[in-house]
């Protein structure tokens, strides 16, 4: 009998699966091998294609290990790795600007062992930083660069590729001085033969998503040539010596990085001149894979787990190295025809990986028989799909100032190279965030004393002192993140305010919602202080976290002491209303009344206070002693006789908040027990209190006994309760007002 496996590979083999397997990954091979041939024309060229055949065996070691290990660890199973057009654009302007410094050196025999070794510590570099970036899960960050800075370095590349495109095909790289001898020159037959295939790649790949449209392009380029040739009576060598087909290509040599260990005098200086190129190539690698998984999400309606897709290339990359390769990444297109031809298990990438080994070490004579026009043209042809894609279609994609930062990039690149453009984008990427960010308005709210009240419940008396006297407190809430862009018009205003308010006694700054303040933003606030206090105005801060405060007190000499500061914007509040009632010649030590007063003012007979009262039952509570917990069963209401009862509920951090502080002549648990019959607050006695409760079940023999009496204290009730209600509406009316006159003052 068979075991399982035998079973189930049987079972394969027999299954329409090996069928689409074998053709996705027949195609998928074939485009890999043609995208290292034209890789390699460009990574050795200029003063490098005289080792091309080395070039050849560097992208063949890379197609079959990033097809292998991708395909086999990756989140989807049709994807595969291989050379990848940006980074390899990047690289070869690095690698030839290398060559060219050791032949001015004289050292052109040391070209090819510096060149390798470039690849290498790039490789080995890249792999490292994105294995250690998947394995800390730290894909997610990956997505925060910004989205134009992302096209400007894929438009700076596709001018990179075009360029080497045009250098392979007539020895004339796209810059100034090359331009100037094309057009003395004229335009060559393998020059417009090349840049008609090159509108035709584009033409197809823009329309056509049929996995067959660019294999038969490029078969049916391919036998062009050789026609064109045959039927204009040119032999091999001819076609080699103008042009039309690569000269020396007629092997492939491999340079394995163990080699290095025997070169001697390398010139480690030279080669840490690049280190910025170098940085710019794993900068990219990261970018490259990010396009290219949230590209293959959008086409296939599948999640791909980015920080598995990391280490997986990581892994990759770090092999690859190790054997002689460079740069292996994700490749939708190689991806997707693998899908589109219906395979359906990873042995899809496994075929690819065969085939290229197949050319590399059975046939690699066959590469140099790939007419040097078309893969010309084929690098041609990406180069403009990316130029075209980020100068042509996202400008109406883009805001005008991120299509401006795309175009900063180009011309960068362009005129200083690919570094000092990568550096020009992020610059300028943070300038673009520190100047959108800084018209987010961080105030939250900016309120009066009159619009905002603390939680203390208040006699008639001193609201009306309150109201009177409001203005003096000046409320500001804040928001998010704030650094100095944000922070210097909040100086201004309060300079301004402190010049025509003459009434303003206290102002209170609440960091509750702040999630950071950088140290110019702090030392805003050390001004704000003093400009503050020169006008006789008390400031003081609310909500600071630790992290919060130590920036703050780094910033000049504030130096926040604990009468500066309180832990809630509710506590500060109260503490500039006592200041202002202190002063109130009018104000009495007591100006709440006691249950007995507040009972027959609601109920206007003595009588029937008494009779109420036999219903109640006394409390006697110590400073800080439960009346009762949020979640608990609501029995009963109570009413506040003398002391003090704080209302506790939990903010959105679990931290407690009052939101109201009840004395005498005052309700608390009556809207629980009316409606959900579960306490939604915490009440607790802050100073020793007395508290009087009315069960439930006493409530309902009151309405049996004293109707009348009943019906008027429920009426007392429901008046508590639509003032409270009226109280709450008030003030969401005054919030929206006061965010609409900012959103006014905003737009003009």
């Amino acid at each position: 009998m068979p075991s399982d496996p035998l079973r189930r590979v049987g079972a394969y083999l027999t299954s329409h699966a090996l069928i689409g397997d074998l053709s996705g990954g027949a195609l998928s091979g074939f485009i890999s091998i043609t995208y290292g041939s034209s890789y390699a024309a460009l990574l050795f060229s200029g003063p490098l294609e005289g080792y091309l055949p080395y070039g050849v065996a560097v992208t063949l070691i890379t197609a079959i290990l990033g097809a292998l290990i991708v395909s086999l660890i990756s989140s989807l199973y049709f994807s595969v790795a291989g050379p990848d057009s940006n980074t390899t654009s990047v690289l070869s302007i690095m690698l030839a600007a290398l060559a060219t410094q050791l032949n001015e050196m004289g050292l052109g025999g040391m070209v090819l062992p510096h060149v390798m070794l470039a690849l290498f510590i790039s490789t080995l570099a890249t792999g490292a930083m994105l294995y250690l970036l998947g394995s800390f899960r730290m894909g997610r960050w990956v997505r925060f660069v910004p989205f134009p800075v992302m096209g400007g370095f894929l438009a700076a590349t596709g001018w990179l590729m075009t360029s080497g495109a045009l250098g392979i095909i007539a020895n004339t790289p796209l810059t100034l001085a090359g331009l100037h001898r094309l057009l003395d020159q004229g335009p060559s037959p393998q020059l417009l033969v090349a840049i008609a295939m090159a509108a035709l790649f584009f033409a197809v790949m823009k329309r056509s998503r049929h996995p067959l449209a660019l294999p038969l392009l490029l078969v049916v380029d391919i036998a062009a040539v050789y026609a064109g040739l045959a039927v204009s009576g040119v032999d091999l060598a001819t076609a080699r010596a103008d042009g039309w087909l690569f000269q020396g290509l007629t092997d492939i040599r491999v340079f394995s990085p163990w080699e290095l260990l025997s070169v001697q005098d390398l010139q480690w200086k030279l080669l840490l001149s690049h280190a910025g190129e170098m940085a710019a190539v794993m900068m990219v690698a990261a970018i490259t894979i990010l396009l290219c998984a949230t590209g293959m999400e959008v086409a296939t309606g599948q999640d791909m787990d980015l920080d598995r897709e990391l280490r997986g290339h990581g892994l990759a990359n770090l092999v690859t190295a190790l054997a002689g390769g460079y740069l292996a990444l994700l490749s939708p297109g190689r991806s997707l025809t693998i899908l589109r031809a219906g395979a359906k298990t990873r042995v899809s990438g496994l075929i690819v990986a065969a085939l290229c080994a197949a050319v590399l070490f059975v046939a690699p004579t066959l590469v140099g028989y790939l007419p040097k026009i078309v893969l010309g043209a084929f690098l041609l042809s990406l180069g403009a799909t990316l130029m075209h894609e980020w100068l042509v279609e996202s400008w109406s994609r883009l805001l005008v100032r991120e299509y401006l930062l795309i175009i900063l990039i180009l011309v960068v690149t362009i005129l200083f190279g690919f570094t000092v453009g990568m550096l020009a984008g992020i610059i300028g990427a943070c300038l673009d965030f520190a100047i959108n960010y800084s018209r987010v308005d961080v105030v939250q709210h900016d309120l009066s004393g009159v619009e905002f009240r603390s939680t203390f419940q208040r006699s008639e008396e001193e609201q009306t002192v309150l109201d009177q006297q409001g203005e003096a407190i000046r409320v500001i809430v804040f928001r998010g993140f704030i650094f100095f862009g944000m922070a210097s018009p909040l100086l201004d205003r309060i300079r301004h305010d402190l010049a025509v308010r003459h009434v303003m006694r206290f102002l209170i700054l609440d960091f509750k919602g702040v999630d950071g303040v950088d140290t110019s933003a702090a030392m805003t606030f050390f001004k704000v202080r003093q400009i503050a206090q020169r006008a006789g105005v008390a400031v003081v801060f609310t909500g600071l976290s630790p992290r919060i405060l130590r920036v703050l007190n780094s910033a000049g000499s504030l130096r926040l002491q604990k009468k500066d500061s309180f832990p809630t914007l509710d506590a500060a509040t109260e503490w500039a209303e006592e200041q202002i009632l202190a002063t109130f010649e009018g104000r009495m030590d007591d100006q709440f009344p006691m249950l007995n007063e507040w009972l027959l003012t609601g109920l206007g007979d003595g009588i029937a206070v008494e009779f109420l009262k036999t219903y109640l039952q006394p409390f006697y509570l110590d400073s800080g002693e439960l009346l009762f917990r949020r979640g608990t069963a609501a029995t009963m209401l109570y009413l506040v006789d003398s002391g003090r009862v704080s209302v506790m509920v939990e903010d959105e951090n679990g931290s407690p908040r009052r939101v109201a502080s009840l004395v005498g002549g005052a309700m608390v648990g009556e809207e629980d027990l009316y409606t959900s019959g579960t306490h939604q607050a915490t009440a607790i006695a802050e100073v020793p209190s007395v508290v009087y409760g009315l069960p439930n079940d006493s409530m309902e023999q009151l309405n049996i006994d004293h109707p009348r009496l009943a019906a008027r204290f429920h009426a007392i009730i429901l008046r508590l309760m639509a003032k409270r209600l009226r109280l709450s509406q008030n003030e969401s009316a005054m919030l929206r007002r006061e965010a609409a006159s900012r959103r006014s003052l905003k737009r003009a």
